[in-house]
């Protein structure tokens, strides 16, 4: 048969298969054509052309193997199922152009079968840039599309507004738009989700794998809900890439329960602000669970109320904070007056084995202690204040700037300390004339320090609650700033 014998034959039968589905969809039509810069042998080398208002009322439709799906003026298709064969290489169109749909690749995916489409557009599902518009229905069918075919979801830049809670699952991808890192200074063309409703949580994680990028995500009410809330076995490999969460409870939650984890979490550039806590990770009782290799790296972390991030578990191994910013920790923006009896610091990490490891390699920590204007609370306990808190605990600190903070380390258990190479420009010079030191230990501590420079030699290398001594201390090449 030849070329033009071969069009006419897919013509004649695409012909019959929608006139049998116009009757279907009560006489609304859609009409196909051929794609001009594919040869006729290309599997899937026509175009389907959709140009008016398909109605399933409830129903379902299954649109034929085609290379690409158009939806072109009034095109669109509402209320129903609509299967997409995997041949189908993409779909073009506007604003709604799924209208309360649920979109499902025929015959599903899997390791072998996989849909060709690089992503989908949240805005075909309705989802719209609006300061009064509620989201959160469409924008989860475009995130349960996504799901379905296993492909990411992209949500432009502009403004969102939801009301509930949304839901992401095993592997699933939402990737947002941005000029450049999203920070609390620098929210220019971001894509922008606020949350608008009573709830605790705005995203609630459902499974493994997930990732999220170049998105802003913020609360309406200051510490109400959590940014991420991650549920069972969504703790593994959850990943965040040029990620800014505002006006949370925690930025990042995370429950483990029985031998659950959170490891192989990757965050790039991820900026959390004004939260009680920035990244929490606990347990309900030790039952198995561990925290382990994870990677964080450019970070930051900045006006706290409690803790910047709290691990507690069985067993912390293997995290690694790179060239993170972690500050105003209790301090200026992040004072409250309800956590004068709470233990505050950057990062916090509770080790139920008698043996971890994290390690902090760059980065910048800066007031970090109970204060509203650089005078420590009166009513508040020294002890209580320290850049990193550590129990049971391999802890390396190297290459770190440290600003207007107090102690460095504070030490609760059987713990290693290694410091090197770090610069402490000291703290304000207050009225409370008490010895600060850079590790408060105990008598498991094992300190040792190598290359630090602070100002003035204004702290004293360690001291213990009970006023006793640690097990070592080991000091090498210890001076003053301007020495």
């Amino acid at each position: 048969m030849g070329k033009l014998g071969s069009m006419k034959y897919i013509s004649l039968f695409l012909a019959i298969y929608f006139s049998m589905l116009t009757i279907s969809c009560n006489g609304q039509s859609i009409r196909h054509k051929l794609h001009p810069n594919y040869s006729e042998q290309k599997t899937g080398n026509n175009v389907l052309v959709i140009d008016s208002v398909i109605d399933l009322k409830g129903g379902s439709i299954e649109l034929p193997a085609c290379y690409q799906i158009v939806f072109e003026g009034e095109g669109t298709i509402r209320n129903g199922n609509v299967y997409v064969d995997l041949a189908t290489y993409s779909i073009e169109g506007g604003l709604g152009i799924f209208d309360n749909v649920k979109l499902l690749p025929k015959g599903g995916v899997n390791n072998v079968k996989k849909s060709p489409i690089r992503e989908l557009c949240a805005q075909w599902f309705g989802v719209t840039s609006s300061e009064t518009y509620d989201n959160t229905t469409s924008l989860q069918s475009a995130i349960d599309a996504g799901h379905a075919f296993a492909i990411p979801v992209f949500l432009p830049r502009g403004y969102y507004r939801i009301t509930g809670s949304l839901k992401l699952y095993e592997g699933d991808i939402l990737k947002g738009e941005s000029l450049g890192r999203i920070t609390s200074e620098n929210q220019r063309g971001a894509t922008f989700i606020r949350y608008c409703g009573n709830g605790n949580e705005m995203i609630s994680v459902e499974g493994s794998h997930v990732t999220v990028e170049n998105l802003l995500i913020a609360g309406n009410t200051p510490y109400q809900a959590d940014g991420f809330s991650l549920k069972k076995g969504a703790g593994l490999y959850f990943c965040l890439n040029n990620v800014l969460i505002v006006n949370t409870r925690y930025g990042v939650n995370c429950i483990l329960d029985k031998n659950e984890g959170f490891s192989g979490c990757i965050w790039d550039k991820v900026s959390i602000w004004k939260c009680v806590r920035g990244l929490s990770v606990d347990i309900n009782r030790i039952n198995g669970q561990f925290i382990t290799y994870n990677s964080f790296n450019n970070n930051i972390i900045s006006a706290v109320l409690e803790k910047g991030v709290y691990f507690h578990c069985r067993a912390v191994n293997s995290s690694m904070f790179r060239d993170c910013i972690i500050e105003r920790v209790g301090y200026g923006p992040g004072f409250n007056d309800n956590y004068v009896n709470s233990e505050i610091a950057s990062i916090y990490v509770k080790n139920e084995a008698p043996q971890g490891s994290v390690n902090i390699d760059g980065g910048y920590y800066e007031d970090i202690y109970f204060s509203k204007d650089g005078e420590p609370a009166i009513n508040y306990k020294e002890s209580l204040s320290s850049v990193f808190n550590v129990h049971n605990m391999n802890l390396s600190i190297r290459d770190v700037r440290f600003a207007n903070t107090r102690t460095i380390v504070h030490s609760k258990g059987l713990d290693n300390i290694v410091i090197s190479n770090c610069i402490d420009n000291g703290y304000y010079r207050n009225k409370r004339l008490v010895d600060i030191p850079i590790c408060l230990g105990n008598e498991k501590t094992v300190l040792e320090i190598d290359n630090y420079v602070q100002a003035d030699n204004n702290k004293i290398l360690y001291k213990t609650e009970q006023n006793g001594k640690i097990k070592s201390c080991e000091v090498r090449n210890i001076r003053e700033k301007n020495n």
